[in-house]
């Protein structure tokens, strides 16, 4: 009972702040490509030069991976740790701005080009490199993500770009981020990612088992009401 409460109560919600087709439609439909992680395959994942990677293969839309740093700084980042695509070690909430900035996001790349170091963006200046290269974001939020940080951040974003919303869309698998977001920038498109288990990952590779009816709709329930 409670679950269909909170479902209706959700669909009520998501219906009054949805944006008009029509402005969806000019917004989507010159997307053909969109770059995974910037270029992931041709330069070192979400970063700059990623970007500017995807824009020289006449790509014009680009999705890239939102987290945080431990003082709250929104850095384009995918995994948990720093290990896989850096020289740090560690959750990437152990480490601040100032120390993420020291570190080399392209040491790992084992990809096509020459890229001696990059360094992990800001979402600040990420947005501005897709709005100076003419591209569209997708922004992913990831289900470590903290949506009324994240919602908050969009917001004051859209002070330095009045146009947000016309070129970015925000998008995860978990609809907890995406409401925090709706509730503060209702005009900010949101895209629900589905995957089978998505609302049961909790980290890389790993899922709450379920043995129960009331762990198989209970905890996708507080994943929606969480933010």
């Amino acid at each position: 009972m409670l679950v269909a409460v909170a479902m209706v109560i959700s669909a009520e919600f998501l219906k009054r702040k949805k944006v008009d087709d029509s402005t969806w439609h000019k917004f989507s439909s010159d997307i053909q490509v969109i770059g995974h992680r910037g270029c992931s395959l041709n330069a070192p994942e979400n970063t700059l030069a990623s970007v500017q990677e995807a824009s020289r293969l006449g790509v014009n839309a680009v999705e890239f991976d939102l987290s945080f740093s431990s003082d709250n700084e929104p850095i384009i980042f995918h995994d948990l740790v720093f290990d896989r695509t850096t020289d740090g070690k560690g959750p990437i909430r152990s480490l601040t701005w100032k120390e993420i900035q020291q570190l080399n996001a392209s040491c790992k790349y084992t990809g096509p080009g020459n890229y001696p170091e990059q360094k992990v963006p800001h979402l600040r200046d990420m947005l501005k490199e897709c709005k100076r290269l003419r591209l569209k974001a997708f922004i992913d939020l990831k289900g470590a993500t903290a949506p009324i940080l994240t919602a908050k951040v969009l917001l004051q974003l859209s002070q330095e770009f009045p146009d947000l919303h016309e070129w970015v869309a925000v998008c995860s698998f978990f609809p907890h981020n995406l409401f925090a977001v709706k509730w503060y920038l209702p005009q900010m498109f949101s895209i629900l990612i589905y995957r089978s288990r998505a609302l049961t990952h909790i980290g890389d590779y790993v899922y709450i088992p379920f043995n129960n009816i009331f762990k198989k709709y209970a905890f996708p329930l507080i994943f929606c009401l969480k933010f």
